[in-house]
C-alpha cells in the first residue's frame, strides 16, 4: 500500500510540477494616462504613469523615437521596456504657442519691402497644423495651412482660402520657426 501511495504521490508532484511550469511570468506594462499624451512646446514630458505585473516598475526604461525634442513639433513614440516586453504611447509636442499676431516684412525683388500684420491660429483637433489668417496681406484677406513637422514648416500647395474668388492661383512654400522662444522666423511661398 505505501509502494501505491508513493506512486500516487510522484504522478500528482510531477503532474504539479508540469502543470506550474506551463504557467508564464512574462512582465507586462500597462500604460495608464492620456494616449496620445498633447504637450505644448516647450513643455517637459512628465511620464502620466504605468504599471507593471511580474516585474518591477524600477526596472522600466523609456525610450524614444525620434529623440524627445520639448522644443519641436513633432509626434515622439514613447517605448516603455522591460527586458523583451514593450509597450507604447504616442507623445505630441504641438505648435499652439507659436499663435499671435506677427509683424511681417514682404521682401520680393523687384518691389518696395512692404510691412503688415498677420495672425496665426492653431488648426483644431490638430497638433502640428496653424493657419495663417491674412497671409502674405493680399487685398483680399487669405488664409493658408502650414505642417509642422520636426524643424521644418510646409505651406502644401493649396488654393488659399478667402472670400473673394481666388481661381486657379495656388500657394506653397516653406518655413522655419524657433522652438526655445516660441515664434516663426520665416516663410517663403511662391
Amino acid at each position: 500500500m505505501k509502494k501505491q501511495l508513493l506512486g500516487i504521490f510522484a504522478i500528482f508532484a510531477i503532474g504539479a510540477f508540469l502543470f506550474t511550469s506551463c504557467e508564464t511570468d512574462d512582465p507586462v506594462i500597462t500604460i495608464e494616462g492620456d494616449d496620445p499624451l498633447v504637450l505644448d512646446l516647450g513643455q517637459e514630458f512628465e511620464c502620466p504613469g504605468f504599471s507593471v505585473e511580474h516585474g518591477d516598475e524600477e526596472d522600466v526604461t523609456i525610450d524614444f523615437t525620434p529623440a524627445f525634442d520639448k522644443h519641436l513639433v513633432n509626434e515622439y513614440i514613447a517605448t516603455y521596456r522591460l527586458g523583451s516586453v514593450t509597450a507604447e504611447r504616442t507623445v505630441w509636442v504641438r505648435s499652439n504657442e507659436l499663435t499671435g499676431d506677427y509683424s511681417v516684412t514682404v521682401s520680393e525683388e523687384g518691389y518696395d519691402d512692404f510691412d503688415y500684420i498677420m495672425d496665426v491660429r492653431q488648426a483644431s483637433n490638430e497638433y502640428n497644423v496653424i493657419r495663417l489668417i491674412d497671409f502674405a496681406a493680399y487685398a483680399t484677406p487669405i488664409e493658408v495651412r502650414a505642417t509642422i513637422n520636426g524643424d521644418v514648416i510646409t505651406i502644401p500647395k493649396q488654393t488659399p482660402v478667402s472670400e473673394a474668388d481666388w481661381g486657379d492661383d495656388t500657394v506653397e512654400g516653406t518655413g522655419t520657426y524657433d522652438g526655445e522662444n516660441k515664434v516663426l522666423l520665416e516663410i517663403e511661398y511662391r
